[in-house]
């Protein structure tokens, strides 16, 4: 993340299924879990924004634009 190299290791894709299945299963069972629901916003947007077949840690920059601040 320090060089902003985000090489695959998991596709963000995959793991925006896999958030999507846990949302499902925790709606099954009357849970609200505020982290999970954050958590699947930056991945449907990282996916949005055409970054699916990165790793998760395409997320840093997401998370830099989305605090209002420049990188340190």
């Amino acid at each position: 993340m320090i060089r902003r190299a985000y090489v695959p290791g998991g596709r963000a894709a995959t793991q925006l299924e896999d958030l999507r299945m846990a949302q499902a299963l925790s709606t099954l069972a009357g849970v609200r879990l505020p982290h999970l629901e954050s958590a699947v916003a930056l991945y449907q947007a990282l996916v949005a924004r055409g970054r699916g077949d990165l790793d998760h840690s395409a997320l840093h920059p997401l998370l830099w634009e989305n605090s209002g601040e420049a990188p340190g």
